[in-house]
C-alpha cells in the first residue's frame, strides 16, 4: 500500500516509530525529497496525495504549528482518502485547534492504536 506521511519534519521519536510501523509499505513522504522552493515542494506533496492509499499524519510537540498538515489532511480528505491521525499532543494548548483534523480523520493516540487501525482503515 502506497502511503503518504504527513506531519513534523524534524527528526523525532514519533516520526520514527511511525516509519518503523509502515516499513512494509511503500511510503510518500516528503521529508524525502529536498526541495526548498514552496510551488514545487507544495506540488510533490500534493501529487503524492493523488497517488498514495492512504494519509497518515501524526502531531506532536516537535510541529510547530501543523498548517501544512492541516491542508494536507483537507485535501486528501476532498480526495475520499482514508486518513489516519496520530494526535499525540496530549494536553498542549495547541489541541483546540484540531477539531477539524479529528473530524475528517480517523483519530488515534498511540501507536498500538495506529496500527490497529492501519489494519482495519477500510472497516469505518
Amino acid at each position: 500500500m502506497k502511503i503518504y506521511l504527513c506531519g513534523s519534519m524534524r527528526d523525532c521519536e514519533l516520526r520514527d516509530q511511525l516509519l518503523d510501523a509502515l516499513k512494509d509499505h511503500e511510503i510518500l513522504d516528503p521529508n524525502s525529497h529536498k526541495l526548498t522552493d514552496e510551488k514545487s515542494y507544495t506540488e510533490w506533496d500534493l501529487n503524492a496525495i493523488r497517488e498514495c492509499n492512504c494519509v497518515v499524519a501524526f502531531m506532536d510537540s516537535s510541529n510547530p504549528s501543523g498548517y501544512g498538515m492541516s491542508l494536507e489532511i483537507g485535501y486528501a480528505h476532498g480526495l475520499g482518502k482514508t486518513v489516519i491521525y496520530l494526535d499525540a499532543l496530549g494536553n498542549d494548548w495547541r489541541q483546540k485547534y484540531f477539531g477539524m483534523v479529528r473530524s475528517v480523520s480517523r483519530t488515534v493516540q498511540s501507536i498500538a492504536e495506529f496500527q490497529h487501525a492501519l489494519a482495519h482503515r477500510d472497516a469505518d
